[in-house]
């Protein structure tokens, strides 16, 4: 399996996208994904001798969830598990990142026969981990919603462009406990990605410049609103590997795990706060504060492709934008079929 997997495309340019994205972390040398090289060398006593180091009570946390009885499971636990013993137990050391944020537009592109094309600008800043807190909830929402209302106004664009522009999607999250990437992208038809580029740069701009409307944010708040209710209508039909998912996350993460009621009564607490200013002021600081790193998937291999790249995000920058003006909805094409 191993071996199958270190032949993926996908991992190929995951390791690419990394090692680039998180530039100075080293992080091909440091997945936890062995060479088929390493592999052809390591011995049942290797193996062992890892097991042994690194498995050990003191680094594990069990999680059982489902419609059974506490004490009866923390019998059966203590069963099977008071036993384990592990005197050559080592603690893991964690690897350091030293991420070296860009100064300036760079520009790298991954090209496979194999693969879609794919636009992505990533902006980095140094920031570690938070505890739990309503500032935290708050800070979350604020930018879920400037973020979701710029994901429909591409959206929008992608329905209109007759298939060159597909798939888009904003993500921002802390990586390796000391930088929050934040990205955008699209994949676009094939070597179509010019248009792709011109399209984020413009209308990221457009939002930075000139903000959400009212109108925007006050949809994106009422459909938050109906998803965190829905959270509530709908906590007693999860699963029970679900709900196993969400401690291992919440365990990994350092995040504490609340109840969707808890979630929905700090949303009505804390909405008064999700103004349109803050939520703009907000996204202007974390999407144009730092220097892009563009990142281009591509079929074709063409020479000096990474320049054309920069040349082309350059020239996008010169483009005049104006105020987004929502346009008007159109009546429903079979509003009167039937009568």
């Amino acid at each position: 399996s191993e071996v199958r997997e270190r032949q993926s495309v996908g991992l190929d340019r995951f390791l690419d996208s990394s090692d680039y994205i998180y530039a100075g972390a080293n992080l091909p040398n440091k997945i936890g994904l062995g060479t088929i090289k390493g592999m052809d060398q390591v011995t049942q006593k290797d193996l062992r001798s890892f097991y042994q180091t690194y498995y050990a009570p003191r680094n594990t946390t069990l999680v059982l969830a489902g419609d059974v009885s506490h004490d009866v499971m923390l019998e059966r636990v203590k069963h099977f598990f008071s036993d384990w013993r592990n005197k050559e137990f080592q603690p893991a050391v964690d690897p350091e990142f030293n991420v070296v944020l860009p100064s300036k537009v760079e520009a790298k592109v991954f090209t496979d026969p194999n693969v879609e094309t794919r636009i992505e600008f990533n902006f980095l800043e140094k920031e570690s981990p938070e505890a739990n807190s309503k500032a935290l909830n708050l800070e979350y929402w604020t930018h879920l919603l400037s973020t979701r209302a710029l994901i429909n106004r591409i959206d929008t664009l992608a329905y209109e462009s007759g298939g060159r522009i597909l798939s888009p999607s904003m993500s921002s999250e802390i990586s390796l406990e000391s930088v929050r990437v934040s990205q955008i992208g699209v994949t676009t038809a094939d070597r179509d990605w010019e248009f792709g580029l011109s399209t984020l740069e413009q209308k990221l701009r457009q939002a930075v410049e000139f903000g959400f409307t009212e109108d925007e944010i006050k949809k994106q708040l009422t459909a938050l609103e109906n998803q965190l209710q829905l959270s509530v209508e709908t906590a007693g039909d999860s699963s029970s590997d679900t709900l196993a998912n969400r401690v291992m996350n919440a365990v990994d993460s350092g995040y504490v795990i609340a109840s969707p009621q808890t979630d929905l009564s700090i949303f009505y607490e804390l909405r008064d706060q999700l103004t349109v200013k803050s939520i703009n002021e907000a996204f202007r600081k974390r999407w144009a504060s730092q220097p892009p790193r563009l990142y281009l998937t591509e079929r074709s291999n063409a020479p000096g492709l990474e320049k054309t790249l920069l040349e082309t995000y350059a020239e996008s920058q010169q483009t005049k934008v104006t105020p987004y003006v929502e346009k008007a909805a159109t009546e429903f094409a079979y509003q009167n079929f039937g009568k």
